[in-house]
């Protein structure tokens, strides 16, 4: 992990926390998934969906700043110096809270 977050460093940065996204958050997707895996094999679509997720979501968190990038041909970005941060927002439905991933 971290291609885009080690080639995008500034100067003196150092990465401190990466992170990825949580398995139970792709529930829903594999869930219908395996639903419509007998139609067609359109199930195969949302596995290959989640996992593409999966596996192109990069988030990091160094000493100057945090770093998110989301999307393999199509890539959305989001980088937050820790220096204005002020405030964070967490959104959590039940089953998030159940399971700690929002």
């Amino acid at each position: 992990m971290g291609s885009y977050v080690t080639s995008n460093l500034i100067n003196n940065e150092s990465i401190k926390y990466e992170g990825k996204v949580s398995i139970w958050s792709m529930f829903p997707s594999f869930l219908i998934g395996l639903v419509l895996l007998p139609v067609f094999g359109f199930g195969l679509i949302f596995w290959l969906s989640a996992l593409l997720k999966y596996y192109t979501t990069e988030l990091a968190i160094t000493d100057k700043r945090i770093i998110a990038k989301f999307g393999f041909i199509r890539r959305r970005t989001v980088e937050l110096n820790l220096e204005k941060a002020e405030s964070l927002q967490v959104y959590q439905g039940i089953v998030g809270r159940i399971f700690n991933f929002g």
